[in-house]
């Protein structure tokens, strides 16, 4: 069966649209016309005075002739409205309004699935009534800023209104996932507010808790450092000691977790590291298996080179495995493929093994001081393109940290 879509149709979200019988609208005469609508729509059916939208569409007319402006455009728009012309009333001689019954407006269904948002907080409706988490519907209607393109003054609180609401359904969707113990669905929604409203420190402080909550202890001080430069930046300001408060308490867990023994009558834990599952067994190779790890006994830095296809990651990867019990504090593989900007090299170690970076620290500090009490082996993957950040960046490493083996792969150029 067909879908019957609503004889009017307006969204006021983003660009602005109207459907009669689900054609768009015929075009109106002036942009004036899509405003005199929007006005109409935002009182919900209430009366308005024409006094008022003359004076708030031609706010540089005298009273005459701003009344002859709106009566021109009330023409314009009947006819452009056709069979839906009768919603345009006069309640009386002085005022107007706009019969919205049986249309469907979406900044209307926004504020309405807001308005049951707020009742369910106070528990008069229960959401187990709802059809869809009323939250929820209201960030789906929210296509973009409302009337998007329109600097109208009226226009501005409207849209600012609307705009904060959005943000305020974001959090609440973020909390509820966070209740459900699903961290990375709240930091998609929080993501999604802070590209809108990067200065919302609430929002920051709640993604922090996120990745922090997912595991990503790391990324979660990345977003307080950006943030603090942001605020530097842009209002010469600090994050607010409730945002620093999170940071630390995030810092204290992490340290917790790092220095809690493992239960006496818990299996043993293999090294930590992080080695990528390969697809497939190798199989024919030993003897180069055999080679590569004699050479990274003897020396601190070994590259494998080759032209692309011969299998120099798949070797790095059993490298990996074969040796990860020789080193304490593990193996970590570091995929540079993707990466494209040089300078993002030593954060792109630092966040592969989850060491966040210090205050008063650069990306390259903070991970010399995480990695210079360490053993562990290093196996940088596709360096080619970042060929001179990966050399001084490793000769930086095995200068200050002793204990520090770098395995890297490239198609021709040699570390060692």
């Amino acid at each position: 069966m067909e879908a019957v879509s609503a004889p009017l149709e307006i969204r006021l979200f983003g660009t602005w649209e109207a459907l009669v019988h689900g054609e768009p609208m015929p075009r109106l005469r002036s942009r004036a016309g899509r405003w005199l609508l929007a006005l109409l729509v935002l009182r919900r059916a209430r009366p308005v005075e024409r006094a008022w939208l003359a004076g708030i569409l031609w706010p540089d007319s005298d009273e005459e002739t701003a009344l002859y402006n709106l009566r021109r455009n009330l023409t314009d728009l009947r006819h452009a409205l056709g069979p839906e012309a009768y919603r345009l009333e006069s309640p009386t001689p002085r005022t107007l309004r706009l019969d919205l019954s049986g249309a469907c407006v979406d900044v209307a269904a926004f504020d309405d699935a807001l308005l049951h948002s707020a009742k369910d907080e106070v528990g008069s409706v229960q959401p187990s009534s709802l059809i869809l988490n009323p939250s929820q519907m209201a960030v789906t209607l929210y296509r973009g800023p409302l009337l998007e393109g329109c600097l109208e003054e009226w226009a501005l609180p409207e849209r600012d209104m609307r705009e904060q609401a959005y943000l305020q359904a974001l959090e609440t969707l973020a909390a509820l996932a966070m209740d459900r113990s699903q961290p990375q669905e709240a930091a998609l929604h929080l993501r999604r507010g802070i590209s809108l409203d990067p200065l919302r420190e609430s929002m920051q402080r709640a993604l922090m808790e996120a990745l922090a909550a997912g595991g990503d202890a790391a990324a979660a001080t990345q977003v307080y450092r950006d943030l603090r430069l942001l605020l530097h930046r842009e209002m010469r300001m600090a994050p607010a000691p409730e945002t620093t408060e999170v940071l630390e308490r995030i810092r204290v867990e992490s340290r917790r977790r790092a220095s809690t023994p493992a239960m006496d009558t818990a299996p043993a834990a293999p090294p930590q590291g992080r080695i990528p599952q390969p697809v497939s067994s190798l199989i024919g190779r030993e003897s180069e298996v055999r080679e590569i790890r004699m050479r990274l006994g003897a020396s601190r830095l070994v590259t494998l080179t080759g032209a692309g296809g011969v299998g120099k990651t798949r070797l790095a990867i059993q490298v990996a495995e074969e040796m990860a019990e020789e080193y304490p504090d593990g193996v970590w593989f570091i995929e540079l493929a993707a990466l494209s900007d040089p300078a993002l090299v030593p954060r792109a170690l630092a966040s592969a093994q989850a060491i966040p970076e210090e205050p008063n620290r650069t990306s390259v500090e903070s991970l010399l001081y995480a990695l210079r009490p360490k053993t562990l082996l290093l196996i940088l993957d596709n360096c080619e393109h970042l060929i001179e950040a990966c050399a001084r960046l490793i000769e930086v490493i095995l200068s200050g940290c002793p204990h520090v083996r770098v395995l890297t792969t490239s198609p021709g150029n040699t570390f060692s």
